[in-house]
């Protein structure tokens, strides 16, 4: 999350989460249930595999391999 400096204090201000960023689940977890849902179905939808996805993850600047999506996928 983004944090800001006051100049004159140096005080540093944390802004609070959306709503509905805290309802997409446990706030220690890396992936939310909406992310999960979205490695999970070019696989079972589309049937694209796990590296093809890493690929365009890659291609999309998001450096997610394809490991990480196949672990993701498997809290379905």
């Amino acid at each position: 999350m983004e944090r800001l400096r006051c100049n004159t204090c140096g005080a540093y201000f944390t802004a609070d989460l959306p709503d509905e960023v805290n309802a997409d689940g446990e706030a220690n977890q890396k992936y939310g249930y909406s992310a999960r849902s979205i490695m999970g179905f070019p696989k079972n939808g589309m049937g694209s595999p796990f590296y093809r996805q890493g690929s365009l993850q890659d291609l999309l600047g998001v450096p997610e391999s394809a490991s990480a999506i196949f672990d993701q996928t498997e809290y379905f």
